[in-house]
């Protein structure tokens, strides 16, 4: 009987709950809806209104109270979440390799050339000596010969698709071995099983989670083995009790029973960086000397371009992967074509330290971040103060990696800290930060110089809010 009552009750109470729920007309009336309406257009405004209609019924369904001013509020973020899409945002969290925050920013002769090639006809697939039909990756491929000292190159548009399509031309439905100890998840649930799977390839484990041998390898190949694939545990480091095969063996292997060696370097390296304290990983190049048939990598991760994914490797491989149907679904368009070449020119040219953002922040000094922070500082004085911290590279690459910096800490008496980070993220220019201990950090590391003035004004009307 208490049961039914309840039942009854709680539908009465979401009755009366449902009547607080304005109609689309009532929210697109208000004085804050017609601003709206002004900056972002009736379409995206009527939209939201939709969908908050449809989130305020849900909410009160699951026994939530709203007021009026709660919906509207909730017209507003759902109307400003449509229209930060494209939005340029300032990373202060210190990790410069951010996934969630578009990777790594171009450099400003990249975005030049993006805009040029978008601006008006280019020699996509022209070639202006002949005047005929061209090379979509003509230059592209040079850039790659010189820096790395591969036969050949394609370019798709990501490493997932580099892999699958490799994978796909070279093997078929053959078997593909692989270490167990390198069946990794990249992220986004990124799986190098599945991937394999996928491309219509069979897997077939080898060895350990942390010792694999090339006996193992041997042992597994049969007349249906099509090629050795490595992976690069570019996320996570294997430590203490391991083992696994150099490249120089693995190459040598799959050419004494006539099969491909492929590897999944992921992070796109292509320079030392034994000078920078940087832990050891492993380059394009060192595959390619090895005798790796086919090397698969990012272009937008330590090589510091757009999202790409790069197959370098031997002529006779790379032609019958350039010409699978899937590569022209999943092929470069002229925009990433431009912004890579142009990264690439900037390692030929020996610039890379001091035009690549990716790089120019690695190698941004502690002693430059402190004045920076100090100079912050002097012009804001309530709730901020300068503590230590590192810094990550980030994107799934040197996982170990810690990079000395300053952080400018952020706090406030009796308020939590996500409140604070909620303020950042809801300025015109949002500002990412990250949480410990209920103070907000922000590191200067992933934020160009020229917008220290723009944090100083945010953080001096953070502080009145709080006054």
């Amino acid at each position: 009987m208490s049961e039914k009552l309840n039942k009854r009750s709680i539908k009465t109470i979401n009755a009366d709950g449902y009547k607080n729920v304005p109609s689309v007309d009532e929210l697109l009336a208000t004085k804050q809806s017609i601003l709206l309406v002004e900056k972002f257009g009736r379409k995206l405004v009527l939209y939201a209104a939709r969908e908050a209609q449809e989130s305020l019924r849900n909410a009160i369904k699951n026994g939530q109270k709203l007021d009026k001013t709660s919906n509207f509020k909730l017209l507003q973020s759902i109307i400003y979440k449509y229209s930060l899409s494209d939005k340029a945002i300032i990373n202060g969290t210190g990790v410069i390799i951010h996934t969630n925050l578009g990777r790594v920013p171009l450099s400003k002769e990249a975005i030049k050339s993006v805009h040029s090639v978008n601006n008006s006809y280019s020699d996509l697939e022209f070639n202006l000596q002949t005047g005929k039909r061209g090379k979509r990756n003509n230059i592209l491929d040079v850039y790659l010969k010189i820096l790395i000292g591969a036969e050949s190159s394609y370019a798709v548009n990501n490493n997932a698709s580099a892999i699958m399509l490799a994978i796909k031309s070279i093997a078929g439905k053959g078997e593909v071995l692989i270490s167990r100890g390198e069946l990794v998840e990249i992220g986004g649930g990124f799986r190098i099983p599945e991937v394999i799977k996928t491309s219509g390839a069979k897997l077939v484990e080898v060895g350990t989670t942390n010792k694999t041998y090339i006996s193992d390898y041997e042992n597994a190949i049969t007349k249906k083995t099509k090629a050795i694939l490595k992976v690069h545990s570019s996320n996570f480091s294997l430590k203490g009790f391991t083992s696994m095969p150099t490249k120089k063996e693995i190459s040598s292997l799959a050419k004494k029973h006539n099969i491909i060696a492929m590897e999944d370097l992921g992070s796109g390296l292509i320079i030392d960086t034994k000078k920078m304290n940087l832990p050891d990983e492993p380059k394009v190049q060192d595959s390619i000397k090895a005798g790796i048939d086919i090397v698969t990598f990012s272009g937008d991760k330590l090589l510091g371009g757009p999202q790409a994914g790069i197959i370098v490797g031997k002529e006779n491989l790379i032609h019958p992967i350039s010409k699978n149907p899937m590569a022209r679904a999943q092929r470069l368009d002229k925009s990433a074509l431009a912004a890579l070449t142009t990264t690439l020119k900037h390692y030929i040219e020996d610039v890379h330290l001091i035009k690549i953002p990716v790089w120019k922040m690695i190698n941004m000094k502690e002693k430059e971040i402190k004045k920076r922070v100090d100079a912050i500082l002097a012009q804001v004085q309530d709730n901020v103060k300068k503590v230590k911290g590192v810094s990550k590279i980030g994107g799934g690459t040197m996982p170990d990696a810690e990079l000395s910096t300053w952080l400018l800490s952020l706090s406030v008496s009796n308020v939590n800290a996500e409140e604070i980070l909620e303020k950042l993220r809801n300025l015109p220019t949002p500002i990412i930060g990250r949480i410990n201990d209920n103070n907000v950090l922000i590191d200067l590391r992933t934020i160009p110089v020229e917008f220290d003035k723009y944090i100083i004004q945010s953080l001096n009307k953070l502080n009145k809010t709080y006054k």
